[in-house]
């Protein structure tokens, strides 16, 4: 009868625990800006990616009796964008002490979107745009960086601090790196920083505040 008692328990209380870590997981997406969700959701389909193995036929073989690989097509890049890079973007979340949040996206025109949730000069929704030359600079630095062979996330043991999601779209390629508490390379560092002196020069549209 003991027996019986502690199995219903022990699942009763795991059933509890899967319960907590649904609300919790819930809670976080709740408050969540758009590119921690967009990380969010690319860790989900990586990891169901992962799962799934596909391999892709190679092509009958040719006269010279070498198989012949899947052709690739490469779209090409302007000469005004050797880098690649189409879309940069930066989110700093809140902590438990007063770290401004903030969602900053920049797209290859020039222009950018601004949403500021606290701690932060703007509060609300804000476009405008900056300057293509220091975009052009903190773009080639990214791309030297080499910022798609970064880690997915880098974390920290501390439970006080913000956590900064960097986003890069680059020939089609779309990555997000999470860098709570600054745990990453002093190179992501760099380009956080970047990312935000773009905002130092920026021309803001109507409703947005100069800095």
């Amino acid at each position: 009868m003991n027996l019986s008692k502690n199995l219903i328990l022990a699942c009763h209380t795991n059933s509890m625990k899967k319960l907590l870590f649904i609300l919790l997981f819930a809670i976080n997406l709740a408050f969540a800006g758009e590119i921690q969700n967009l990380y969010a959701s690319l860790a989900v389909r990586q990891t169901t990616d992962s799962n799934t193995t596909q391999t892709t036929p190679l092509k009958p073989l040719g006269t010279s009796g070498m198989a012949q690989l899947p052709t690739t097509i490469v779209t090409p890049i302007s000469p005004e964008v050797e880098h690649g890079i189409t879309e940069i973007g930066l989110e700093r979340t809140r902590c438990y002490a007063t770290c401004p949040a903030y969602t900053f996206i920049i797209y290859s025109d020039g222009s950018f979107r601004y949403v500021g949730e606290y701690g932060v000069d703007n509060i609300g929704e804000y476009t405008g745009t900056i300057s293509l030359g220091q975009l052009n600079q903190v773009s080639k630095f990214i791309n030297e960086s080499d910022f798609f062979s970064f880690k997915d996330s880098y974390t920290s043991p501390y439970l006080d601090s913000a956590a900064s999601y960097t986003m890069v779209k680059q020939n089609g390629k779309l990555k997000v790196i999470e860098n709570y508490a600054n745990s990453g390379p002093a190179t992501l560092w760099a380009i956080e920083q970047l990312i935000d002196d773009l905002l130092d020069t920026a021309l803001w549209d109507e409703g947005g505040n100069d800095r």
